[in-house]
């Protein structure tokens, strides 16, 4: 067995290129004669001798899974950072929080920062987690507060369903408005209107009466003699 290895090292070392080294020639034929599987046991010698697969040419040529994650992971990140604006907030801040179930936000306050990009905040009478994409700046101004106050309850929002009272009319105020109305009429008739202009054209009369011009069943008709079938 060991004459057997011998020789197909020194079959190898013969079938290399003259032009390489020596011990280079050495080395890459009992790299070849480790990376090879035997028919008796079906493994590498060096998986044997090592316990694990030896490193070749094309496992090193392809790139490792870590580093290819890694790459994919960060071109995902400046692809979606291309486009963001880096938002931060400070503890007791007022901002909008994005609703889970619907569209739009509702008011909250940050209480504390959980993370590089996650807070913890106050809604009402409970205190969730959320992500600075969910989060908006929330700012009130001094001047919508003045013109609240200077308005007051008199402001009617537009679209208001109240109706306003309409007047109370008594008999004594319909019929001074029904006597207002009779004498604007008559006031209407005393005022001189124009003539009216008519055709001084004389019209000539008919030659022949009209139903002598209708045949068949309406002549009969119209003559009250027959019915129309």
């Amino acid at each position: 067995m060991v004459e057997r290895a011998i020789r197909m090292v020194k079959d190898k070392y013969r079938k290399l290129d003259v032009r390489i080294a020596p011990k280079k020639r050495l080395a890459l034929s009992l790299y070849y004669y480790r990376n090879t599987a035997t028919s008796t046991t079906n493994r590498f010698p060096s998986e044997l001798m090592l316990g694990r697969m030896a490193r070749s040419y094309m496992d090193n040529n392809c790139p490792d899974v870590i580093s290819s994650a890694n790459d994919a992971s960060w071109k995902q990140k400046q692809r979606f950072d291309k486009n963001k604006q880096y938002r931060e907030f400070e503890k007791g801040q007022k901002i909008w929080v994005k609703n889970e179930t619907n569209q739009g936000y509702r008011p909250a306050t940050i209480v504390d920062r959980t993370g590089e990009l996650s807070y913890r905040v106050a809604d009402g009478s409970r205190t969730i987690r959320k992500h600075s994409d969910q989060i908006k700046q929330r700012v009130e101004q001094e001047d919508d507060k003045i013109i609240d106050q200077e308005i007051g309850n008199d402001y009617v929002p537009l679209g208001s369903t109240e109706k306003e009272e309409e007047p109370i009319l008594n008999e004594n105020h319909v019929q001074e408005i029904i006597e207002d109305d009779k004498k604007f009429q008559d006031q209407s008739c005393d005022t001189d209107q124009p003539a009216l202009r008519r055709s001084p054209r004389i019209r000539k009369q008919a030659s022949h009466p009209y139903f002598q011009y209708i045949t068949g069943p309406c002549q009969k008709k119209q003559k009250g003699g027959g019915e129309i079938l």
